[in-house]
């Protein structure tokens, strides 16, 4: 969430939803989450704090409980083709929906073949490149 897509997403979130949803914003380092938090409360000018999430994309586990903690994942962390692929498996296993911002089509044409019938199977909506 601290990359630039990450910080315009959460700067959206804080300024809409501020104490209406319950958020949690993850990332590979926490530190870099905490500061974002203050960055996004100045601009946005509300009080906002999520629940911190730090979860690795070479972390299968991290990424499993991530997923298990949540209804929906929405991703801006790319490259897709690393990144995105173990994130995926880690929603479908523990039947949360994914969302990520992916233009990769090689990469989404991969996942959608390989994904797809588990995914199904799983009752997991995984809305890619949206």
């Amino acid at each position: 969430a601290s990359g630039f897509t990450g910080r315009l997403v959460s700067r959206y979130l804080a300024a809409r939803t501020a104490g209406q949803l319950k958020i949690g914003v993850a990332g590979r380092s926490a530190a870099r989450l905490q500061s974002l938090f203050a960055e996004v409360e100045q601009t946005a000018g509300v009080r906002w704090s999520p629940e911190v999430l730090e979860a690795p994309s070479d972390d299968d586990a991290a990424l499993r409980s991530l997923a298990s903690s949540t209804k929906v994942v929405l991703s801006t962390a790319g490259p897709y083709e690393l990144c995105g692929t173990p994130l995926l498996r880690a929603c479908i296993a523990e039947g949360t929906d994914y969302v990520d911002i992916n233009g990769e089509v090689p990469w989404m044409r991969a996942v959608a073949a390989q994904y797809d019938e588990a995914a199904a199977a799983a009752g997991v909506h995984a809305v890619l490149s949206c």
